[in-house]
């Protein structure tokens, strides 16, 4: 047997977010709120409702989900998604802002350094991301990205920029007095 979804699957959902779950007299349960409203927002910016056409104005209710979530808490999730939704609309600033906030609580989270890192890389200052990327320099992500982002920092001082004097940068102890 084959099944195919309806093809207004998910015309209501946009709606249903709006009216229900946003709204003020949804059951409140403080202590579970800020890890709720995130992981839906996933599931509307990332997970099964992302690629359903039918859901309108999806980058709307994730943000209003991630903002719910914050007002309820702190929640690393909650600051890193929205922070890669103000990306995805490319202002870095409101980017680094948000993912600031969400560091200052979670010092050592790799995703909200990792946003922080890309969205000074997509405003060209490498100098800053290499210091967001150096607290993680252990970490798979951050280590992929690093000698990429040293070479640039490197080729806008004017120095030699070759795959070795990227990585002696690197593997300085301390890198982060370096900025």
């Amino acid at each position: 047997m084959i099944f195919t979804a309806r093809p207004n699957f998910g015309a209501g959902r946009s709606d249903f977010t709006q009216q229900t779950i946003l709204s003020s007299s949804f059951p409140s349960s403080p202590d579970r709120e800020p890890d709720f409203f995130s992981r839906l927002a996933l599931t509307f910016q990332k997970g099964d409702y992302a690629g359903i056409d039918a859901i309108a104005h999806k980058d709307r209710i994730v943000e209003k989900l991630y903002l719910r979530s914050l007002e309820y808490g702190t929640n690393a999730r909650a600051y890193g998604g929205q922070g890669m939704l103000y990306q995805q609309r490319k202002d870095f600033d409101e980017a680094i802002q948000i993912s600031t906030a969400g560091i200052r609580v979670f010092p050592r989270d790799e995703q909200l350094n990792l946003c922080l890192a890309v969205s000074y890389m997509n405003l060209g200052n490498y100098q800053k991301a290499l210091s967001c990327l150096s607290k993680l320099q252990h970490k798979k992500k951050a280590s992929t990205l690093l000698p990429n982002v040293a070479r640039r920092w490197m080729m806008c001082k004017g120095l030699s920029c070759t795959a070795k004097n990227a990585m002696s940068l690197i593997q300085k102890p301390g890198l982060n007095c370096l900025f």
